[in-house]
């Protein structure tokens, strides 16, 4: 178990100065865990993609593209 909580790293690394933060980076950046990867929606869903007001307007959408005829 820890003997240095968060907050007390948080704090140790606001008094480092500006120029030494390069070091501490380097210091830290093994230690540290990678960040879970981001998962991405398939592009099938059409994430992305139209104005953002589609939602709102999809009756009209159909209707233009001849949905249902």
């Amino acid at each position: 178990m820890s003997t240095v909580s968060r907050d007390e790293l948080h704090e140790l690394l606001e008094r480092v100065r500006p120029e030494e933060l390069d070091k501490a980076a380097q210091a830290l950046a093994p230690l540290a865990e990678e960040p879970p990867p981001r998962r991405r929606m398939p592009k099938s869903l059409g994430m992305r993609r139209g104005r953002p007001d589609a939602s709102s307007r999809v009756d009209e959408i159909l209707r233009e593209n001849g949905f249902g005829q």
